[in-house]
């Protein structure tokens, strides 16, 4: 999703290191907001000291939401089978489907 005009990530990583930002922290009613980070990483140029935090307190919902991942987000070592393939799924599942319907040409 393409950054809103106007998005400052500078005065939104200051913004974090005041009060983190967390459910409690960011009244909303949009579903992602578990996990408050969420709502950012979903822009394209969000800060990976954002990203990566998101992932930490999110693997799944970061790898499902979040404009941009970086390839070490695929190779991190996880205990959890089920974590692991959950970020897998969605962080590559999107690619996947928006690719599907294109056929080869011959």
């Amino acid at each position: 999703m393409a950054r809103p005009d106007g998005l400052d990530w500078a005065l939104i990583r200051k913004e974090h290191e005041r009060p983190p930002f967390r459910r409690e922290n960011l009244p909303t009613t949009d579903a992602r907001a578990v996990t408050p980070l969420l709502l950012l990483t979903q822009w394209e140029g969000c800060p990976d000291v954002l990203l990566w935090e998101g992932f930490r307190e999110d693997p799944q919902g970061t790898a499902e939401y979040a404009a941009e991942l970086p390839f070490e987000a695929f190779t991190v070592l996880r205990t959890d089978r089920e974590e692991r393939d959950g970020v897998l799924l969605r962080g590559l599942g999107r690619g996947i489907r928006a690719n599907s319907w294109r056929r080869p040409t011959p």
